[in-house]
């Protein structure tokens, strides 16, 4: 039997010839439109925005008058910007003219020295006229008691008059400032949701817990955690905030990360707290959101690691936490043959930050908790 084959032929040829065709259609695009050109304002303002908070008045006149390209250079070369009345205003701290094994000299970092009196550095070896000496535990591996003892020690060194001798720092510097806005990127070890910190002390004057109050809402980030410290006061935000002066602490990234989504909320903050506290009264600026006031109540806030292993989380930021809720699973990776140990919430509120996914230590932070209270 003959089988006609020239329907076949023809299907083929057919194909062949459009996939000759096929390469010229798809390489085709409709021609771009040619992107006009900056004029020299749009170039200047563009410039400002890049390099520094956007345009003060008289920037733009300022940069014309001497040139967009010599006004880049003096941002790339700040030595040769005149800054007289910044520097009289300092030029009675010795520090700015002093080397960095000079400062290190003068203001030993407690925690580095103890290392040194320890013998624990990189290159620390027992010495020679001490053959018994033993080189102290790796702090990793010390035990809640040597944590402790180390922990006195360098309290104690803080106290020794020779580490801090009495030009003090940052009172030279901060009580010169009339506010502080303290900007991080969230802990090495923990998402925390973008917001900000303010002190609300007891005993604070209560037009400095009104203005505080005001730069939170100001700055327009959807969370404030009301704190009644910042910490050590030899940090920045803890001294001015026990200065007197109104302070701003602000968490915008995650896990120490930026993104560029951060970054643009960062800047619009930043540009709304310039604005209100008069530093660039005409900068654009674009309204923020409504804060939510919030406060960490104490241990019952935070979950813990009960051991080592890799915590398997059952909640995300920004979940609405019920006291004694399931928190996660703990899974023993050194015995797998041990069932997931639960974790619970001692507590409820607002999921605040968590620590990162991946295999935790015994102790370590898994997650915070806030709760709601009124506006100070």
């Amino acid at each position: 039997m003959r089988i006609n084959s020239f329907p076949i032929q023809k299907f083929v040829t057919v194909l062949m010839a459009l996939s000759m065709v096929t390469p010229i259609f798809a390489g085709y695009a409709a021609p771009r439109s040619i992107p006009k050109s900056l004029t020299e304002e749009q170039k200047i303002m563009h410039v400002l925005n890049r390099l520094g908070f956007g345009a003060r008045p008289g920037d733009v006149e300022k940069v014309k008058a001497i040139g967009l390209q010599k006004y880049i250079d003096q941002q790339l070369d700040p030595k040769e910007i005149p800054d007289t009345v910044a520097e009289s205003k300092v030029k009675g701290l010795d520090v700015f003219g002093m080397s960095t094994s000079e400062l290190f000299a003068k203001y030993p970092n407690p925690g580095a020295l103890l290392r040194q009196i320890e013998g624990t550095g990189n290159n620390a070896q027992p010495k020679a006229n001490q053959p018994n000496a033993q080189t102290p535990a790796d702090p990793a591996d010390m035990t809640d008691a040597d944590r402790k003892e180390r922990r006195q020690k360098i309290a104690a060194i803080y106290q020794e008059p020779m580490v801090f001798p009495d030009l003090n720092v940052a009172e030279n510097i901060f009580t010169l400032a009339d506010f502080y806005l303290d900007l991080h990127a969230g802990g090495r070890t923990l998402f925390i949701q973008p917001s900000t910190h303010v002190v609300v002390s007891e005993g604070m004057a209560p037009e400095l817990v009104r203005t505080n109050a005001r730069l939170a809402e100001v700055f327009g980030v959807g969370i404030t955690v009301q704190t009644t410290n910042m910490g050590d006061y030899r940090m920045p935000a803890a001294y001015t905030s026990v200065g007197g002066i109104p302070t701003l602490a602000a968490e915008m990234g995650m896990g120490g990360w930026v993104t560029g989504d951060s970054v643009k909320a960062t800047r619009e903050a930043t540009h709304r707290f310039l604005k209100h506290t008069g530093v660039l009264p005409r900068i654009e600026t674009v309204p923020g959101v409504p804060t939510r006031w919030t406060r960490i109540n104490g241990a019952a806030a935070y979950v813990f690691a009960p051991c080592d292993g890799y915590f398997e989380r059952r909640f995300e930021l920004g979940d609405a936490i019920k006291t004694g809720q399931l928190a996660g699973m703990m899974h023993h990776l050194e015995r797998p043959e041990l069932e997931p140990e639960p974790v619970y919430f001692k507590s409820g509120g607002m999921l605040y930050a968590h620590g990162l996914v991946g295999h935790v230590r015994a102790g370590q932070n898994l997650a915070v908790l806030t709760q709601d209270i009124s506006a100070p």
